[in-house]
């Protein structure tokens, strides 16, 4: 089973954080973390939370939605439709990568056999030029 967890682009500093999600009163995301057995949490841009997909890059980097990694500057997302993590390479959709579905062996293999070779370069709330 895959670790389930979450990142957004803190309001106050602008950066990334990373943990559990809590969204209260529909409007506004925190991420939860823990630092030095004390319990974190930071006030996140909700348009910027994104799930982790379960699955490292090439570096052991964790890959997660909004991710841009590099062999075309492909953008990691989730697709509701299909309810799995999707690769978009320059707006075209792989229907065959896929992943973090238990119904989808062979697609989930598919996934991790390419991740292995991705690096994960940036993402697209910090470095939205890199899909230019």
């Amino acid at each position: 089973m895959r670790e389930i967890k979450f990142r957004g682009k803190s309001f106050k500093t602008g950066k990334m954080v990373y943990g559990f999600l809590i969204i209260e009163e529909s409007t506004k995301c925190f991420i939860h973390w823990t630092e030095n057995d004390e319990m974190k949490a930071e006030n996140v841009i909700p348009e910027t939370v994104g799930q982790y997909t379960g699955l490292p890059d090439k570096n052991g980097k964790d890959i997660y939605e909004g991710d841009i990694v590099d062999g075309g500057k492909g953008e990691i997302f989730y697709c509701d439709k299909s309810a799995m993590f999707k690769v978009r390479w320059h707006d075209k959709i792989y229907k065959n990568v896929r992943c973090c579905n238990p119904s989808y062996n062979n697609g989930e293999k598919l996934f991790m056999n390419a991740a292995i070779a991705w690096e994960v370069i940036g993402n697209i709330y910090e470095n939205p030029e890199l899909l230019k």
